[in-house]
């Protein structure tokens, strides 16, 4: 994930960070999107079976990335609140990959059992 994050913000330094845009604020790569992006491309691309379809799958994802961006606002003088909790993620963030893969070996080896 941290490939994606920099590759995308390197992106977003060229087209949106230059001096020649009047953008207000400078922009930074969302990571909140970040995650679900990668989480979801990168399973597709994983498990597609044609070089090219994955090669346009990863482009596809830094494209949508590079496209989610927030502003960075400097002397920021609210400071945010503290909320604890008692799981360290919270549950909407778990990762479907390990049912994709489950579901993906099964399928494997049920097509393998019929031969």
């Amino acid at each position: 994930m941290a490939a994606a994050y920099w590759e995308s913000q390197e992106i977003v330094d060229k087209t949106r960070n230059n001096p020649d845009n009047a953008n207000k604020y400078s922009c930074k790569v969302n990571v909140s999107q970040l995650s679900g992006t990668v989480r979801d491309y990168l399973i597709s691309a994983i498990l597609a079976k044609s070089p090219t379809k994955r090669r346009r799958l990863l482009f596809e994802m830094a494209d949508y990335i590079s496209d989610s961006v927030i502003p960075v606002r400097p002397d920021r003088n609210v400071p945010r609140k503290s909320a604890p909790r008692k799981a360290k993620f919270h549950h909407n963030y778990k990762s479907n990959l390990w049912v994709c893969l489950n579901l993906f070996t099964v399928g494997h080896f049920i097509k393998s059992a019929k031969k």
